[in-house]
């Protein structure tokens, strides 16, 4: 399992840069979708092994050390990407990329927003919401319209070149990869409760939360449902409860298959990721 995390950590970094020595592996945001999966399954394993149910304090202990696992890593490159952008402006003696963002929203009076988005940063819990939003100086911080054009997560526009126009709300993010660590973040919170759920129950809130995600994509409007679709925590809930599924009944699964069989599938996954770069991108 370690080893397919680094594979799909390769694929992001891949998706957001050029090609690791070529190889691009599986697409960015399939990659995401795929870490969902395997956390789901992870957590579920913890829960059931570590975290027993006759475990005094099981939810404070499982929520605590995830925290301690994420935080402490998570502000030393917060601080380091803070230093970066000081000395950056320092040199340049003038604001730096995204600080330029910030030095034209402050002067405009958007201290709410910009508080909303440095309580995120603090926090991690919202940094997915913040993804959802957009900026400019007439309208400061909003949801895309109806009639906004290149609204898609892959929109990637060059920071502060054109302060006056729009630009989505995590360009004011220092560390806006941390998007998907907020994600995580709200499903362990939730993940004690749901562990003692009957299998029938899950598949309930599972088919609940993809037909809500079918349902953003054919009903609400392109420029909102895309993000909606990608950074919305319900949204992907049906993810990580696909992997709690599959290690609820992955050992009477394996159980039943042969040691040939299993070496086929774990070489059709990697492959699978391996080989899909050369896949039409629609297809990814």
């Amino acid at each position: 399992m370690g080893f397919l995390r680094l594979l799909l950590a390769a694929a992001v970094v891949a998706e957001h840069s050029t090609p690791i020595c070529g190889v691009s592996f599986t697409g960015g945001h399939l990659a995401v979708r795929l870490f969902f999966i395997i956390s789901g399954f992870y957590m579920a394993l913890i829960l059931t092994t570590k975290y027993t149910a006759d475990h005094p304090n099981r939810c404070w202990l499982f929520i605590s050390n995830r925290f301690l696992r994420i935080y402490p890593c998570y502000y030393l490159v917060l601080f380091l990407s803070l230093a970066f952008y000081a000395a950056a402006s320092f040199y340049l003696h003038h604001p730096a990329d995204r600080l330029v963002l910030w030095q034209t929203a402050w002067r405009h009076g958007q201290i709410w927003g910009l508080f909303f988005v440095s309580l995120c940063q603090f926090t991690v819990i919202g940094m997915d919401a913040v993804c959802v939003f957009f900026y400019n100086l007439a309208q400061g911080f909003h949801l895309p319209g109806p009639d906004t054009t290149a609204a898609s997560v892959a929109w990637l526009p060059t920071a502060g070149a054109d302060p006056s126009g729009i630009v989505p709300a995590w360009r004011f993010l220092f560390v806006p990869q941390t998007w998907t660590i907020s994600i995580e973040l709200l499903f362990y919170l939730v993940v004690p409760w749901l562990i003692s759920w009957r299998t029938r129950n899950l598949v309930i809130l599972a088919g609940l939360s993809s037909v809500a995600y079918f349902a953003n994509c054919l009903f609400v409007y392109p420029a909102l449902s895309d993000l909606l679709g990608y950074f919305f925590f319900p949204f992907h809930l049906f993810l990580f409860i696909l992997g709690m599924l599959a290690c609820r009944h992955s050992a009477a699964f394996l159980a039943r298959v042969s040691r040939p069989f299993k070496i086929t599938m774990v070489a059709a996954l990697f492959g699978g990721l391996a080989f899909s770069q050369f896949l039409p991108a629609a297809t990814r």
